[in-house]
């Protein structure tokens, strides 16, 4: 019981950091802990971890009530690391197979979701892995089983349907698709919308 209460402290402090890290508003913990994304991160985590234990029902309420308090909707069963910090949080989509990895950080409006309403096959990765490092600008959509490599930058309004590789900006309002990111000529080049 110690160990469990050590890592929910711990997963505490690493979201209230990450805040105090990537957003110059909060200044105190109250701050942190009246912040939209602050709450929709504690809400994810306690979410996950009753998912994780095959408590599925329970971790959708929790989920439910955080969508409703915070506005962000994400599936309990999505991964993301306590050191991600999302910015306002409202609008955010968060689909069930999505990872975000540690120091990541999203804005407002931000959807990783599924390119298809059916269902596939048990188990099957159909949302995006958003690597370590990398910022999603508001209003950026990254769509399907694709990897966002780290230390990208995802411009506002951007779509993004294929993989970014590290270190790499994607302009905003463009599209990043295969045959973009594919042309030998210009791998960065996008079609503005």
């Amino acid at each position: 019981m110690t160990s469990e209460r050590s890592r929910i402290s711990d997963t505490i402090r690493q979201i209230i950091r990450a805040a105090y890290a990537k957003d110059p508003a909060t200044n105190t913990v109250l701050d942190a802990l009246f912040h939209p994304g602050v709450q929709a991160a504690m809400a994810h985590q306690f979410a996950h971890r009753l998912d994780t234990r095959g408590q599925h029902a329970l971790a959708r309420l929790v989920a439910t009530l955080a969508r409703i308090v915070t506005g962000l909707d994400v599936h309990p069963a999505a991964r993301i690391d306590p050191t991600v910090f999302i910015d306002h949080a409202l609008g955010v989509v968060i689909g069930e197979t999505a990872t975000i990895e540690h120091d990541a950080m999203l804005y407002h409006h931000v959807t990783l979701g599924s390119i298809g309403w059916w269902k596939d096959r048990e188990f099957a990765v159909r949302h995006p892995t958003i690597g370590p490092h990398t910022v999603l600008c508001v209003g950026s959509s990254v769509l399907g089983p694709i990897t966002v490599g780290a230390n990208v930058i995802v411009g506002a309004h951007a779509v993004v349907l294929a993989d970014v590789p590290d270190d790499t900006h994607v302009p905003a309002g463009s599209v990043w698709a295969a045959r973009q990111r594919d042309a030998a000529t210009a791998p960065h080049l996008l079609r503005t919308l």
